[in-house]
């Protein structure tokens, strides 16, 4: 059974490593980076399991729970 991962950073160093690897593992994958464009080649190779997310944690409202639409 595949796992759904919540990584954040991405598109470089420790956060990039374990998103491939989690990829490469077949696991579904929520990627977040600043950038969501960074994670172009991400997206290519895990497909409908990857879904790229713009997210800066240091900007505090960038991070704050929004509603749900509807």
């Amino acid at each position: 059974m595949a796992r759904t991962w919540l990584i954040t950073g991405c598109s470089r160093g420790l956060g990039r490593a374990l998103a491939e690897a989690v990829v490469a593992a077949g696991d579904r994958l929520a990627a977040t980076a600043r950038d969501p464009s960074t994670l172009a080649d991400i997206l290519a190779v895990g497909g409908d399991r990857v879904i790229a997310l713009p997210l800066d944690v240091a900007d505090e409202a960038a991070a704050a729970p929004t509603a749900p639409a509807g």
